[in-house]
């Protein structure tokens, strides 16, 4: 979901030129604008007062209502929730200006803020009716249904948010978790938060989902191979290699079957990037010798070694992948890159030694040319 630190259309900076250019009589609408702009470039905000003074300068104009959006931005992070909702209060911004859906999803915020369920549905709604292509569309159906619950009204949350829980959308299965369990109907809780967790892994709601799971004493074992899979892939998807690491690793224990030589293959990446050699090592094995991902497989236990610095050892992977495919597309590849993470260590020795060999064996390979500067 965007969070509180979204710019809705601007981003302040203060400074005194701009300043003493703003209070100029003789400033244009154009200028004000062109003002506006410049002082919004670096995200610091400008005065209120001087704000206002342009919104009433040129009021019922464009510059008056961008600045009115200004305002009500600098209220909203002064947490004058109430006062930044009333400002927006208004369908000039829907008549005169291009940024009606900016305008509709910070007072919607607002009034959730300070409180005011009722209205921010009202608002959220609006939003995601009206301007569908926006892009608070989606988060303002999500926004509408938190506010919802806290509203008491969480009984529809999850027949308005079907598609985007059918699409496993992470924020949207959690907020109808959160809706199911303040109906008390666990079991449907448990259900939506599961999916967040395993099919939503990496992003914030999968942290919230997960912690309402262990509120609730679930487990978090998975339940099927998709289950797990699902959750394996996402974390190193979002980088997240010391869970991903894991995730594979429980994978490999519940459900064995599931790990095909394609699945090893993103498991062994995912150790190589972590420099577990020995692990890697395992993974490589259980790799079929007649599966296509072989080759990149000893590609990466190569990298796995050389990271961790295991210099014999991973000469000895590629020369042995030299021998199988002589004309891969990964062999080459695999000398250069060691011979990199030589250099990276500061291992001059080795790093000559890995690149030499790939420019003596690999001399037409677009990869070598990095080896030989």
């Amino acid at each position: 979901m965007i969070g509180s630190t979204v710019q809705i259309i601007f981003v302040f900076i203060f400074t005194l030129t701009a300043l003493t250019l703003g209070c100029s009589a003789q400033q244009t609408e154009d200028q004000a604008l062109a003002n506006l702009r410049q002082m919004t470039r670096d995200g610091r905000a400008p005065s209120e007062d001087y704000v206002a003074g342009i919104e009433s300068r040129f009021a019922g104009k464009r510059a008056g209502l961008l600045a009115k959006l200004l305002r009500a931005k600098i209220k909203f992070d002064s947490k004058d929730f109430a006062g930044a909702a009333a400002l927006l209060n208004t369908e000039d911004f829907r008549t005169k200006t291009k940024v009606a859906d900016h305008a509709m999803w910070l007072r919607g915020r607002a009034l959730q803020e300070s409180g005011n369920h009722v209205m921010a549905m009202s608002v959220f709604e609006r939003l995601s009716t009206d301007f569908p292509d926006s892009l608070y569309s989606t988060d303002s159906r999500i926004r509408w249904a938190e506010s919802a619950i806290k509203a008491g009204q969480g009984g529809t949350v999850s027949s308005r948010l079907a598609d985007l829980i059918e699409a496993r959308n992470p924020e949207a299965n959690l907020v109808a978790g959160q809706a199911y369990e303040a109906q008390g109907n666990q079991a449907e809780a448990i259900r939506h938060y599961r999916r967040v967790y395993f099919y939503g892994a990496g992003s914030d709601s999968a942290k919230r989902a997960e912690s309402q799971l262990v509120a609730l004493s679930q487990p978090l074992t998975a339940q099927s191979a998709d289950e797990a899979i699902q959750r394996a892939e996402l974390l190193r998807a979002t980088k997240d290699l010391g869970g991903a690491e894991k995730a594979y690793a429980e994978l490999a224990i519940s459900q064995p079957t599931a790990m095909t030589a394609a699945v090893r293959l993103r498991q062994l990446t995912v150790l190589a990037s972590q420099r577990k050699a020995v692990e890697a090592q395992n993974a490589f094995i259980a790799i079929p010798a007649s599966a296509k991902e072989k080759e990149e497989a000893y590609y990466q236990l190569t990298m796995a070694q050389a990271r961790a610095r295991q210099w014999q050892q991973a000469r000895a992977t590629a020369e042995e992948m030299r021998a199988k495919f002589p004309g891969g597309r990964f062999t080459p590849k695999a000398w250069v890159d060691a011979g990199m993470a030589a250099r990276e260590a500061k291992n001059k020795l080795e790093e000559q030694s890995f690149l030499r060999a790939a420019v003596a064996n690999f001399p037409n390979a677009v990869e070598v040319a990095s080896a030989q500067f």
